[in-house]
């Protein structure tokens, strides 16, 4: 992908019209601080979507603190 301009969507939007214009059928979308999966209320495309975040503000949305190591 060349960027070759600033545009005027916010990084959702632009997420979001990326992963609406997938040729794929119901492609995996990894969502990394997703807080309150705010993107999905952009995205028509039928997705399996994984949510992460430090603290998530819904329940859907998995806990994951990037810089834990768990320890065997």
């Amino acid at each position: 992908m060349v960027i070759s301009k600033n545009i005027n969507n916010s990084r959702y939007e632009w997420a979001s019209s990326v992963i609406n214009n997938l040729l794929e059928e119901s492609p995996v979308i990894y969502d990394f601080g997703a807080k309150d999966s705010i993107i999905l209320s952009s995205i028509t495309k039928n997705i399996n979507y994984k949510a992460y975040d430090l603290a998530p503000e819904i329940a859907s949305i998995n806990k994951w603190d990037i810089n834990f190591e768990e320890k065997n």
